[in-house]
């Protein structure tokens, strides 16, 4: 059984790169009450300047089909 990992203190960004599903309801009924704040800004990842800025101060980042490159994983500085 896994148990959930507690965030460090204050607000932990989770990015999510993208996604099909109509919202991030079922994301955000988990992370949140873990104390993190779910961001989105394009829900089809394609546009990397958008998914670079995304992902520049993310604590952790969820993706589904964005291609998550070196370039994007160079400028995350957080995790």
């Amino acid at each position: 059984m896994m148990s959930a990992r507690v965030p460090p203190a204050g607000r932990s960004k989770v990015a999510i790169t993208d996604y099909t599903f109509n919202d991030l309801a079922i994301e955000k009924a988990i992370l949140e009450p873990l104390g993190c704040r779910v961001a989105d800004d394009d829900r089809t990842g394609k546009d990397k300047a958008r998914l670079l800025v995304l992902v520049a101060d993310a604590d952790y980042v969820i993706t589904q089909f964005a291609p998550v490159t070196a370039e994007v994983i160079g400028q995350m500085r957080k995790c």
